[in-house]
């Protein structure tokens, strides 16, 4: 995302999510939900972005250390 490669960032992300899914990591499949909407929003695609956001913040719900609230409302 960094570096503009929006297309492979997605690739990557949607990888990442697939895995840690799959082995039930809520911790990283939580991370993997907040970079989807840091890509959304760096495309301007705002709704698909609070989606994913709030998504995040119920997936990582009861685990400490992911993210703070402040986090949440800063991303960007």
């Amino acid at each position: 995302l960094k570096m503009g490669d929006v297309a492979n960032a997605k690739k990557y992300i949607t990888q990442a999510y697939r895995i840690n899914k799959k082995y039930e990591n809520k911790a990283s499949k939580a991370i993997s939900l907040m970079l989807m909407a840091r890509m959304f929003s760096a495309q301007g695609m705002y709704n698909k972005a609070l989606s994913y956001i709030n998504e995040a913040e119920n997936e990582a719900t009861g685990i400490d250390g992911i993210f703070d609230e402040g986090y949440l409302y800063t991303f960007g």
